[in-house]
């Protein structure tokens, strides 16, 4: 038991301050984080579904347009194929 007390009094102070120094960080970042967070949130609440739906109107016009531009394309592949000379 001796053993064990002494490993835990040499060990303390160690432990001791690398607790006062996880708190000091904490304590210097902890502004940042908290207006960092405020900001994620103002994000989030204002400006997340403008983007979502701007996201949305595009992927819309996208999937309108889509069989049109495919349609072109195996058009001017065929187009290049009838007019690619023959080895």
């Amino acid at each position: 038991g001796k053993e064990r007390i002494d490993t835990i009094q040499s060990a303390l102070p160690g432990i001791e301050q690398t607790y006062i120094n996880a708190m000091r960080t904490a304590q210097d970042y902890f502004p940042t984080v908290k207006k960092d967070v405020a900001q994620a949130a103002d994000f989030v609440r204002n400006d997340l579904p403008q983007l979502e739906q701007e996201l949305a109107n595009v992927t819309q016009s996208v999937n309108q347009n889509l069989p049109a531009l495919f349609n072109r394309y195996d058009n001017a592949v065929n187009l290049l194929n009838e007019n690619q000379p023959r080895a």
